[in-house]
């Protein structure tokens, strides 16, 4: 049964995964086995593929990257089948994720927003909101951050691995790509309130990382106390955005961002540049607006 040589091979491959990525993989892994319930491996067909990826995008209008998810596991259930001789060929091969479908995208902050952080730095876990948006680090990447990372004479900021949280433990992994691991500019505006600390001892947390609990709290009480809403993660796409308007190039910032894809950097830099664009188009319209007004008067 389909449902049988899914399990071998999330056995056999899921182990391999970063536990960030395994999370976002379980739900559709459900989708997928409920789909070709009872359904034997062999006799499903491309055909059949095809219309279960189109369902999730048509039926139930999920975004382009939830859709290439699954479509991403059942390729690897299909491979799982091939490489142990279950049958003959990925029927998956030839199906691809239907174009024009919505895509997810973290908004930059917005100018009120940074002011919001420079301003409240000193508060209690503002240091880690700022240190995100001037290092572009991922949340866990910023949670692992030890002091001996933090080399002041060279200016640079080592990143090296990633603070995953699974149930109430802690654990440390390296990035899930090459691209992450990387060293990031220790700007100047950072380095003024970064702290001394113990070489071992973290940057959030002291002598051991933070719990899952305490961040959570932690970033509560930020949020309240401030009024800021967006999460830390919005903060990497504004150290995106400082990249741009600084004329850094997108293949030196794919680096200090730790894109693996540099497509994924020219998607961010190309909805900069219309963010960009369309906020020059009301300066202007609002410049001639006010300037027939003053004509009239």
């Amino acid at each position: 049964l389909f449902a049988d040589v899914s399990w071998a091979g999330r056995e056999e491959h899921f182990k391999t995964l970063e536990y960030v990525t395994l999370r976002r993989y379980n739900k559709p892994f459900d989708r997928i086995l409920k789909y070709f319930d009872g359904e034997y491996i062999k006799d499903i067909t491309s055909s059949e593929v095809d219309k279960f990826i189109k369902y999730l995008a048509t039926d139930q209008h999920y975004a382009s990257k939830t859709v290439a998810n699954h479509l991403t596991i059942i390729h690897m259930i299909f491979t799982y089948a091939v490489v142990h001789d279950i049958i003959f060929f990925n029927p998956a091969e030839q199906v691809n994720v239907p174009r024009g479908l919505k895509r997810t995208s973290r908004r930059a902050p917005t100018e009120e927003e940074i002011e919001i952080v420079k301003a409240n730095v000193d508060k209690p876990f503002g240091l880690f909101y700022f240190f995100i948006l001037y290092t572009g680090c991922r949340r866990g990447e910023a949670l692992a951050i030890q002091f001996k990372d933090i080399d002041r004479e060279n200016k640079l900021i080592h990143i090296t691995k990633s603070l995953y949280h699974k149930s109430s433990k802690a654990e440390f992994k390296s990035p899930k790509t090459k691209a992450g691991i990387r060293d990031v500019p220790l700007l100047d505006i950072l380095a003024e309130k970064l702290p001394e600390g113990k070489p071992d001892d973290f940057l959030f947390g002291g002598e051991k990382p933070m719990y899952k609990s305490k961040v959570q709290r932690a970033l509560e009480t930020y949020q309240e106390e401030t009024g800021l809403e967006i999460t830390p993660h919005f903060l990497r796409h504004g150290y995106a955005t400082i990249l741009y308007d600084a004329g850094i190039d997108a293949k030196t910032a794919q680096g200090l961002l730790g894109h693996a894809d540099f497509q994924m950097t020219m998607g961010t830099y190309t909805h900069i540049s219309a963010s960009r664009t369309q906020k020059d188009a009301q300066k202007l319209n609002n410049f001639v607006k006010n300037s027939q007004k003053k004509k009239q008067s």
